[in-house]
């Protein structure tokens, strides 16, 4: 039986030797030039970011923002904003500024602070012009983050190629967990292997197998899904030692998609496995165990948690 796979959309042919295809947080490892739509690439990738890099930036921004406007304020002349003393103190007088501009940034206006003369009043109607457009744009980012309906499946640092079940017969295996507490079911799992060799000319290509798996789909998600190949007489990785895999870069693509509950929508994570982060004759230590109330508690944090090796005295 052959599970050869047609090019998945990662190309076929390399005039140079290649690393993996996809990063281990699911990213594919390409670099995009000469696109279009900046602002759109921007977008995608402050909704896509992480929420500490989200906080980060958009609070620099905001208080860039604001000092820009702070020191425009000091230039004009602090005489010019009622209600302000000022001391020629540089740190005081920018603190000053500063809680001004936020002040006409965000609309609050207390009243203690307010611009007197044309150029304050001009400069304070563009920072409030400004600032709501920037609040807007904050606000709808944060929206399209909390609104976005993703997976987070939390995989493995490695896989195993390891015995099957202690029998003779070889199996690769990876495991992943549900890291949020939330429902998803029927989901199904695609794994490719994916093998580089060189041609006599000096060009590299890849081919790619879809390896069966001992259970390809499962109904719910609530405990851990170890994910298993078993290396049969069928299996384009039967002949293939791990010096063999080495030297052909071999990959594991993953795909596997879930239906949440939550958001009543079908989602998809990728994940990939080089070569370079197996283990070898390991195995997976059960994480979850049942309760003195009857029910189930599973560490998360232990996913890469392995079977300590028996040792035997002479």
């Amino acid at each position: 039986m052959s599970y050869k796979e047609q090019d998945p959309g990662t190309g076929t042919y390399y005039y140079k030797k290649s690393k993996r295809l996809i990063l281990q947080d699911g990213s594919f490892n390409v670099e995009r030039i000469g696109s279009f739509g900046r602002f759109r690439t921007l977008y995608q990738w402050l909704v896509d970011t992480s929420w500490s890099v989200f906080f980060v930036l958009t609070g620099s921004v905001i208080f860039l923002f604001n000092l820009l406007f702070a020191l425009l304020y000091l230039q004009i002349g602090l005489e010019n904003i009622s209600g302000a003393m000022v001391t020629h103190d540089g740190y005081k007088d920018l603190l000053t500024a500063f809680h001004f501009s936020v002040q006409t940034f965000s609309t609050v206006g207390y009243g203690a602070l307010s611009p007197v003369g044309e150029s304050a009043s001009l400069v304070s109607s563009l920072e409030a012009l400004l600032g709501l457009l920037i609040s807007a744009l904050s606000t709808g980012l944060l929206f399209a983050r909390f609104s976005r309906p993703n997976a987070k499946l939390l995989f493995s640092n490695f896989a195993l190629y390891t015995s099957y079940k202690k029998t003779d017969r070889k199996s690769i295996q990876f495991r992943v967990a549900n890291k949020r507490s939330n429902v998803l079911m029927e989901l199904e799992a695609t794994v490719i292997l994916s093998l580089e060799g060189k041609r006599k000319d000096g060009t590299y290509f890849r081919e790619y197998f879809r390896l069966p798996l001992e259970v390809a789909d499962i109904h719910f998600l609530p405990l851990t899904w170890t994910i298993t190949h078993i290396i049969d007489e069928d299996s384009p990785m039967k002949n293939l030692s791990k010096k063999d895999l080495l030297e052909k870069e071999a990959e594991l693509i993953i795909l596997i998609k879930a239906y949440d509950d939550t958001y009543r929508e079908n989602l998809y994570t990728r994940h990939s496995y080089h070569i370079t982060e197996f283990q070898w004759e390991e195995q997976f230590e059960r994480i979850f165990r049942v309760n003195n109330e009857g029910g189930f508690t599973m560490d998360v944090s232990r996913i890469d948690a392995l079977k300590q090796k028996e040792s035997h005295s002479e």
